[in-house]
């Protein structure tokens, strides 16, 4: 006829959850010392399931009293997470149909499966705090990198069109360096932006139809001047016929994928040229 779920928090437990089939009260976060709960003592103390009978309403808060005072039987059942209660569930007849044995074993039944369901909470809970953590860091040092990066590209920028005064020659290619290095620096905290954004998701979606055969290049053109500077070969296969997708189309090139591949050392003897494009299908 009813059932109540509490979590047990150092010397007390709280109600977390509850059902009454005649609409009874209770409070969601209302605590009860265990001490003045004997049934709940021996059932924390055994961590065995307990028989017990009626209610004695004058140790119960005047608001639960009449909830309670028709329970002729109830069964106490702790959950037991690690060696340790952690949560109970009192169950209550009122009715005179005493708990039995064999209830008590369904019962131990349903505490296990519910033991289980409460360590998979706590595990993506702690989960959730990880990721928000890791998506509040992203943020932050993103934030914070790209304040001093801006006033460095900013004096490259004054120092490259004379702002400051004319470079010496032999300043040149430094100053292009620096220019494509805070370039690159840039493009990497706008990645942890994104990823900061991938992990709560909110990450805005503004998708369209692309051709994914094109999708591949941009990131063989990235690449291809490494892989000369290293000998290797670029290698693509593509299908015959278009591939259409409903994606958005600055977002593919983020998704990683990593093939199997045999690194090459030298070149092929008769080399073609990796950016040769698919022909583009009719509109």
């Amino acid at each position: 006829d009813r059932g109540v779920l509490l979590r047990i928090e150092g010397e007390d437990t709280v109600v977390e959850d509850f059902f009454d089939l005649a609409g009874g009260a209770d409070t969601i976060g209302y605590r009860h010392p265990v001490a003045l709960q004997p049934l709940m003592r021996q059932a924390v103390t055994s961590r065995l399931p307990t028989i017990g009978g009626r209610y004695d309403v004058s140790k119960i808060d005047a608001h639960l009293a009449p909830s309670m005072v028709a329970v002729l039987h109830t069964a106490t059942i702790p959950l037991v997470l690690d060696g340790v209660v952690t949560a109970a569930m009192v169950l209550s007849r009122r009715d005179d149909h005493p708990f039995l044995a064999r209830d008590l074993a369904m019962f131990q039944l349903i505490g296990n499966q519910a033991v289980l369901a409460l360590r998979n909470a706590r595990l993506f809970a702690q989960a959730q705090a990880v990721t928000r953590a890791q998506s509040d860091f992203l943020n932050m040092a993103a934030h914070e990198l790209r304040t001093p990066l801006s006033v460095i590209a900013g004096y490259v920028s004054m120092m490259e069109d004379g702002t400051l005064g004319e470079p010496p020659r032999h300043w040149l290619a430094p100053l292009e360096t620096l220019r494509s290095k805070s370039a690159e620096l840039d493009a990497l905290i706008s990645e942890l932006l994104v990823a900061s954004r991938l992990e709560t998701g909110t990450m805005p979606f503004q998708d369209g139809v692309i051709e994914l055969r094109e999708a591949p290049f941009g990131a063989i053109e990235r690449i291809e001047p490494r892989a000369s500077l290293l000998g290797a070969r670029l290698n693509h296969r593509l299908p015959p016929e278009p591939v259409h997708a409903l994606v958005h189309p600055q977002q593919v090139r983020r998704v990683p994928h990593h093939p199997r591949h045999t690194p090459l050392t030298s070149p092929p003897p008769t080399p073609r040229h990796p950016l040769a494009r698919p022909p583009r299908p009719p509109p």
